[in-house]
């Protein structure tokens, strides 16, 4: 308590202290940018697009915080290219004095390029974005275009020995424990990927060992889970609507009761939106039908130890990016061709929603209506098996939601980048 009285003293000391030299330090900045009164407002709206390092590296505008008091609103959005890298588009809105005023410009990272050499070729082209609205303003006559001359040479054709062809290998092992019990797990993965403007071609493999062992009472329990699945896909661009294609899937797993299963399903899908506008928006309808061959450790509910299943489904999906937030919804339906009571519905969505300047609404969630789980093991299952989740549980639904509000208020501006003791 004798230590309480002196805090108050202790901190007025300090703003006698700092204060002088924080209002300096700040003085100090303004007077090396004369112009910032003058300067654009611009709202950054974008995730995983190297903010820091742009606020650092372009300091010929001022950032704020909400798009209501921005001159330009920029909306970044990514997506992967064929061969593993990104593709940028950068959407420049204009407001205010610039209403009316849009651009669209693409930045394409490969998959070999570094990090610095993706933010570099991205802040080059958001620059070269802001020109248009920069040169209407009295900071243009601060601005110098310069062009790097580059030594002519011939053009020559590249050839692809590889086709267009991706591969990736990954492998990892995780373990942990303590007095009583331990865990470890094993995991390896394959793709392979084929992207052109005419075909997409996609395979991926995933397989996985899990153990837990634990020491109740003096009583060894443990508890370990196998699984693997392939999954393959091909696809042919019809225009910019419609796609046709096929799926092939085959997967194991001691938790699902599935000894073996492969599964090929032909497909067709229409967009409602030309797919070259599917960073900013699209309504896919997809259609698929096909035939599964199971297996099973143990003898279902259904006494069956194999079947031949032929089914169908229909799912819908709904993606936007805008100014105001963004959007996903899906609806996807399926049941067996057979037997239309064996079926599933399944509705999922996610909202990002700026409902007014500083308030953020996070809405997500799915929910599932489950009439279809072939592959139940006959009998009841154990307390250990529920416990230690070592296989599936009867269930005609299941579902899962996230809300969240958030409030920023107080500076418009943020334009200061200070990286001590990390962000």
């Amino acid at each position: 308590m004798r230590v309480l009285r002196f805090l108050p003293g202790l901190f007025l000391g300090i703003g006698w202290i700092v204060g002088p030299a924080v209002a300096s330090s700040t003085a100090g900045f303004y007077s090396r940018y004369p112009m910032k009164k003058d300067m654009l407002n611009l709202y950054l709206d974008c995730r995983g697009c190297y903010r820091e390092y742009i606020r650092t590296e372009l300091t010929f505008v001022n950032y704020v915080r909400n798009r209501e008091d921005a001159d330009v609103h920029v909306l970044i959005s990514r997506q992967r290219t064929g061969s593993g890298g990104r593709e940028y588009t950068l959407v420049f809105l204009g407001r205010g004095m610039f209403e009316g005023l849009t651009d669209t410009l693409k930045a394409v990272s490969s998959n070999t390029d570094t990090d610095d050499e993706i933010r570099q070729n991205l802040l080059r082209m958001l620059k070269m974005g802001l020109v248009r609205f920069i040169a209407r303003t009295e900071v243009s006559q601060f601005i110098d275009i310069r062009y790097a001359k580059r030594k002519t040479a011939p053009v020559q054709v590249v050839e692809d020995r590889w086709n267009y062809w991706v591969f990736r290998v990954s492998a990892d092992g995780r373990f942990r424990g303590e007095r009583l019990s331990k865990f470890f797990s094993l995991n390896g993965s394959f793709a392979a990927n084929r992207i052109t403007e005419a075909w997409k071609i996609r395979f991926f493999g995933n397989a996985g060992y899990d153990q837990s062992d634990f020491d109740v009472g003096g009583n060894k329990i443990s508890s370990f889970s196998r699984r693997y699945f392939v999954y393959g896909m091909v696809v042919k661009s019809v225009g910019e609507h419609f796609a046709l294609g096929a799926y092939a899937f085959s997967q194991s797993s001691t938790y699902d009761n599935i000894q073996f299963s492969v599964r090929l399903a032909p497909a067709v899908e229409y967009n409602i939106f030309p797919y070259s506008e599917s960073t900013h928006r699209e309504l896919r309808i997809q259609y698929r039908i096909g035939t599964d061959r199971v297996q099973y450790f143990e003898q279902t509910i259904f006494d069956k130890l194999r079947e031949n299943l032929y089914g169908q489904q229909l799912e819908i999906t709904y993606q936007t990016r805008q100014p105001w937030g963004d959007a996903e919804f899906s609806l996807e339906g399926s049941h067996l061709l057979n037997d239309f009571s064996k079926n599933r519905l399944r509705v999922s969505g996610e909202l990002r929603l700026r409902l007014f300047r500083g308030f953020s609404l996070r809405l997500n969630g799915n929910f599932s209506l489950i009439r279809d789980q072939l592959s139940l093991p006959k009998g009841e299952a154990s307390t250990e098996e529920v416990l230690l989740r070592r296989r599936q549980l009867a269930t005609s639904f299941r579902y899962w939601g996230a809300v969240g509000v958030s409030f920023t208020f107080g500076s418009i501006y943020n334009n200061i980048v200070n990286t001590r003791f990390g962000n």
